[in-house]
């Protein structure tokens, strides 16, 4: 699906109960050419915004369009430099899980299943483990769950890691939105 749009975003908030709930701090992985985090940016509700991108050059591409933005850009591997997002995050985070799938080798990492890699398993580890405040965590991409894309990722796999403290969930054609109760 294309990226989120801040109506979206409105809408999921709404759907799981989270529409009364002061957010702090937006975070996304896979910034791609920046379209989802420069609008959430414009759209004023974040105090601070995270986004990671692999590639070295569409990072620093997205970067060039607003040299006096606001927003903290990482380059990595997401599964990994979300760790280091969610130990500086303080107040409630929305996170926007939208890295793709990586099709080349990523040496050392644990998650490949034929020959393919997803940082969203270590993402809602750090999550959950990390983050002490509310987050609402809205996955996308649920259609490559369980096919050809990937194999090993499925709704259940995806619940099961932040089951303790989900507080509720919904789950759309093509993403999934959970509210995390605080720590």
């Amino acid at each position: 699906m294309p990226k989120l749009t801040t109506n979206q975003y409105s809408y999921y908030k709404n759907k799981v109960g989270a529409d009364t709930i002061k957010w702090s701090n937006f975070v996304e992985t896979g910034t791609y050419l920046g379209e989802c985090i420069y609008d959430m940016e414009d759209y004023g509700e974040f105090e601070n915004l995270y986004t990671v991108e692999l590639h070295e050059q569409t990072l620093n591409q997205t970067k060039q369009k607003r040299p006096n933005s606001k927003i903290n850009f990482y380059l990595g591997d997401s599964g990994d430099k979300i760790l280091e997002i969610c130990k500086e995050l303080v107040g409630n985070s929305v996170f926007w899980l939208d890295a793709h799938e990586h099709h080349v080798a990523v040496p050392g990492k644990a998650d490949w299943r034929n020959g393919i890699y997803s940082p969203l398993n270590k993402e809602l580890h750090a999550i959950n483990t990390l983050c002490n405040d509310y987050a609402l965590v809205i996955i996308d991409d649920r259609q490559t769950f369980g096919g050809g894309s990937l194999p090993h990722v499925s709704d259940t796999s995806c619940l099961e890691i932040i089951k303790d403290r989900t507080l509720q969930s919904y789950l759309d054609s093509d993403r999934i939105v959970v509210l995390l109760d605080k720590k």
